[in-house]
């Protein structure tokens, strides 16, 4: 079966990179296989606002259904001012810990 952790490292710049991020972790799902999303770094962004992009949007609720996390860390470096720290559909934590525990399990993780 294949695993496949999206680390999702662009931002909303660079939509097609994202988007294709997003997709492919669909796909797999799909197909069978277990897929899971970490936004990090610039890839922050998109979950705080893609709502206001139409093809964000439908690409971000097509993930939601999978594991999909978004740097706890990042978030507060930024500065972003929300208590409790949540983003509606989106696991909120520390990834350190979640990547590595990915490469325990299996997962390929591939970024974008």
């Amino acid at each position: 079966m294949t695993k496949l952790l999206a680390l999702i490292l662009s931002g909303p710049d660079e939509k097609m990179k994202v988007i294709s991020g997003l997709r492919v972790a669909q796909r797999i799902k799909e197909m069978g296989g277990e897929a899971r999303v970490v936004f990090l770094a610039d890839g922050v962004r998109v979950p705080l606002e893609g709502a206001n992009d139409p093809d964000f949007s439908a690409a971000l609720e097509s993930v939601k259904d999978l594991e999909s996390t978004v740097c706890k860390g990042i978030l507060e470096q930024m500065g972003v001012q929300m208590e409790p720290l949540e983003l509606k559909g989106f696991n909120v934590d520390y990834v350190g810990p979640i990547l590595a525990r990915a490469a325990e399990e299996g997962f390929q993780i591939v970024s974008f």
